[in-house]
């Protein structure tokens, strides 16, 4: 082929239209979100941008935003990604000369006003290398590869992906390395190691990819990830499928938080991290993390005692609803299938490990724990007389595990004469509770009995006290 005939081909190619917009995906940069992204143009700085209706190519001099992150794909091959917000103008083709014995080339042009884009290029064949520019200056070229490309105020930062991508440095360019960062200003650059992908931890502190649902539709679950050197944020994204069509929460996590919680109803998701370093260059996102939730139901008298210990009366289950796909360890037993109810341990602490089937990194420690409350019933005198010796009642109430506030208890006390109830004055003294009980008249001996029972009508403890008549002459005299 001539030159001549080569220069015709690139012109032709290149004067083409030169984007259309769509939501397709690519593989190095987030997955697009499902239908309309808010896609925008406008002709110019002073005119409001207005809804683009349809896909179809922009015409040079046009610009084009998204309310979030969407693809526009070049008619060349290769595509652009506009994160939300930035703001990218097809311009016109210029003529760029490349250092060494590359001739002059007409090459295709975006020009960056704001924001960040990642661009991907590559076509089969002889073509000219992709232009990004600022304010119409040439900044970056890539000839075949990926590179993301953020405009700031007084500079511009570069993260070269793949392939091959130079950036304009005085009046010649710069082959850049793809494990390299860099911002370019007045044009000197300055590189620095490049951000990759956050890694999923699998264990630690924040190691909770599945949540027990017992007080709420909703429980906490949360995930860390390996702290990265240069990163100043990360962004967070949750979704209820692998493909992240619809993104149910987003969460920006300053750098030393290497960690997101969140609260979600019952059911399976994803997440997902990036990494943003100081120039506000963001990686592409992590491998995904399965979320579980799975609803369960609390017998009475039992509760959390933080989002991962369990309390359980005595003789009562945990139920656990909807574990077809989760797994159990308890202590160092293998993995199994979850049963409906999970009771009381018998002696200490019963340490169990969940997971999803087959999942490994969503192993979740939980530990089921008997209740430890109980009452202890103090009632003098040992043989009162009524109706003359009133009874004077102490109850005391004590967890050894340290879970249940005792002094903010509100426990149900009752007096009982025989099979009747009588009513009595308690008063507290933190953990303390104490009632004088007057006498009546009887016409003979009987036992009183304090029983404790918890809101839920669990009984704690109780103690008992044998009262003698006074008008049992005989009994009288005995004491």
């Amino acid at each position: 082929m001539t030159t001549r005939a080569m220069t015709t081909r690139l012109a032709a190619a290149t004067l083409a239209t030169l984007v259309s917009v769509t939501a397709a995906a690519e593989p190095a940069a987030p997955a697009p979100q499902s239908g309309d992204p808010g896609m925008k143009t406008r002709f110019h700085e002073v005119l409001p941008f207005k809804p683009l209706a349809s896909p179809r190519p922009l015409r040079h001099g046009e610009q084009v935003t998204c309310d979030r992150d969407c693809t526009v794909p070049l008619s060349e091959g290769g595509s652009i990604r506009l994160e939300a917000g930035a703001v990218a103008r097809a311009a016109h083709p210029l003529f760029v000369r490349f250092d060494g014995h590359e001739m002059a080339l007409q090459c295709p042009v975006i020009d960056l006003i704001s924001g960040t884009i990642t661009v991907i290029y590559a076509s089969a064949g002889i073509h000219p290398p992709l232009i990004v520019s600022r304010r119409y200056e040439p900044t970056v070229a890539i000839h075949r590869g990926q590179a993301r490309v953020r405009a700031l105020p007084t500079r511009s930062a570069i993260a070269p992906l793949a392939g091959t991508v130079d950036a304009r440095t005085g009046k010649g360019w710069s082959t850049l390395e793809l494990s390299q960062a860099y911002t370019l200003a007045q044009g000197k650059l300055t590189a620095r190691p490049a951000l990759t992908a956050p890694s999923w931890a699998d264990s630690g502190e924040h190691q909770r990819p599945i949540g027990l649902a017992a007080t709420g539709p909703r429980a906490l679950v949360e995930s860390g990830w390996t702290p990265q050197t240069g990163a100043a944020r990360h962004t967070v994204e949750i979704a209820a499928s692998r493909s992240f069509e619809t993104v149910i929460e987003r969460q920006m996590v300053d750098a030393p938080q290497a960690h997101f919680a969140t609260t979600l109803p019952e059911g399976r998701y994803f997440a997902r991290v990036s990494a943003t370093d100081v120039d506000g260059l963001r990686t592409g996102f992590s491998a995904l993390r399965p979320l579980r939730v799975v609803r369960a139901s609390l017998p009475p008298g039992g509760f959390l005692a933080g989002p991962d210990t369990v309390v359980v009366p005595d003789g009562a289950f945990l139920r656990l609803l909807d574990t077809q796909d989760v797994e159990m360890s308890v202590g160092r037993s293998a993995f199994h299938s979850v049963p409906t109810e999970l009771g009381a341990p018998v002696g200490r602490d019963a340490a169990v490990l969940l997971r999803l089937a087959g999942e490994r990194t969503t192993a979740t420690a939980v530990t089921v724990a008997r209740r430890g409350l109980r009452a202890h019933v103090a009632l003098s005198p040992s043989l009162p007389v009524w109706p003359a010796d009133p009874i004077v009642a102490v109850v005391r109430f004590a967890d050894p595990s340290g879970r249940v506030d005792t002094a903010a208890l509100e426990p149900d006390l009752e007096v009982t004469v025989g099979s009747a109830t009588i009513p009595a004055s308690w008063r507290r003294e933190g953990a303390t509770w104490h009632a004088s009980i007057p006498g009546r008249s009887l016409a003979g001996p009987a036992l009183v009995q304090v029983t404790a029972r918890d809101a839920n009508g669990n009984e704690l403890g109780w103690g008992f006290v044998e009262v003698i008549a006074s008008s049992d002459k005989r009994l009288a005299a005995a004491q």
